[in-house]
């Protein structure tokens, strides 16, 4: 049995997968499962599949059906065999010792949830400069995510021997872009895990790819569904409205102005 078991959406991906699941292939640590779910792409990554087929650790499952990448997550997650699950998108990518550092973030901190700083670059694969590192806070609450999501996917690692953790949520009739899936994700497990603090790592581990066609872009829609999901969790509208402000102006602190620049597009189209 693993440590560590990866989860993998792709989606049309045939451009970054190969360099995705090669920060996985090149970890310093090699106690892992990584599990990949195609979601019925109709851009073929099969020569990417074919080369790494023989990888005892490595598991391709493809879907007949599009079903999005949260529940191409959850199906993953339930063929996760080791003891810290770990999410890793297909445009994005680890530095090599991410397993090995954020394991020796669990053992430091006792936390069951820990996650890294990381790297934002822009497409193509730029760096943002001036503002490429993203910096996490060092402890987090479920208090703290009811303003902002600020843990990152990317680089988090949950201990399920630990806490229990819950699926993504599914989509509900909501334009999919603006469906905060990772922070809802966050908020379940939180609530089901009543008193749990999760710990940040300072040390970048990570690389996360924005363009301009990415969820992140597309803030007008981000804000509102922000303000839907702090209301489903009974705060008043005046408070609900006034943490979205805060979450916006949070969200542009530390970005470039190319970046800021890409969002404002984002909202207008």
């Amino acid at each position: 049995m693993p440590k560590h078991s990866i989860v993998m959406p792709a989606f049309n991906c045939s451009a970054t997968l190969g360099t995705a699941v090669q920060s996985v292939v090149g970890q310093t640590c090699q106690d892992w499962e990584l599990i990949i779910v195609d979601d019925c792409s109709t851009i073929s990554s099969d020569s990417i599949y074919d080369f790494y087929q023989a990888h005892p650790r490595i598991r391709v499952h493809k879907l007949d059906s599009n079903i999005g990448p949260a529940g191409c997550r959850n199906i993953a997650l339930s063929q996760a065999t080791g003891q810290f699950i770990h999410f890793l998108d297909s445009d994005d990518y680890w530095f090599s010792p991410y397993l090995e550092r954020i394991e020796f973030a669990h053992l430091v901190s006792g936390s069951p949830l820990c996650f890294s700083s990381y790297l934002r670059v822009c497409h193509p694969r730029e760096l943002v400069v001036g503002s490429s590192i993203c910096h996490p806070p060092r402890h987090l609450t479920s208090r703290d995510l009811l303003i902002r999501n600020s843990i990152p996917l990317l680089t988090s690692s949950i201990d399920q021997t630990r806490i229990i953790v819950p699926g993504f949520p599914l989509p509900d009739g909501i334009e999919p872009l603006s469906r905060p899936e990772d922070q809802l994700f966050w908020l379940k497990l939180f609530f089901r895990n009543p008193g749990l603090v999760a710990y940040g790592l300072c040390e970048p581990l990570a690389v996360y790819s924005v363009s301009p066609s990415s969820r992140s872009s597309r803030k007008l829609a981000t804000l509102l569904r922000q303000y839907e999901v702090k209301r489903s969790f009974g705060l008043p509208s005046q408070v609900a409205l006034f943490n979205t402000l805060i979450y916006a102006l949070l969200s542009l602190r530390g970005k470039s102005l190319s970046e800021i620049m890409m969002h404002l597009r984002g909202m207008i189209r």
